[in-house]
């Protein structure tokens, strides 16, 4: 499993992410439909950030989803880390050891 955090690069890159939020919001949502990602939402302590907890079979096939998204390459920035789940909420127990 992965925790995408995710960050608009430079202030004038907003009016970009901006204009391009309609088809990010797409991307994001039609991962969130296909199950890759799991949790989804904007940061409340970093403006122009948000945090995605993913699951993928590989981070390449990861790296090939961040691909995807109309902010990539040049508007945002994807902090990715790997982990496992090894313990996890029996609200959230389908995702244990992914």
């Amino acid at each position: 499993m992965y925790v995408i955090s995710m960050t608009v690069t430079k202030e004038e890159s907003a009016a970009l992410a901006k204009a391009h939020f309609e088809k990010h919001q797409a991307w994001f949502n039609q991962h969130i439909e296909d199950g890759h990602f799991l949790l989804v939402g904007p940061s409340k302590t970093h403006a122009m950030s948000g945090v995605i907890i993913a699951q993928a079979e590989s981070r390449s096939a990861l790296d090939q989803l961040i691909s995807q998204d109309a902010y990539y390459p040049d508007i945002a920035h994807y902090d990715v880390n790997e982990f496992s789940a090894d313990e996890v909420s029996p609200a959230l127990s389908q995702f244990q050891g992914k």
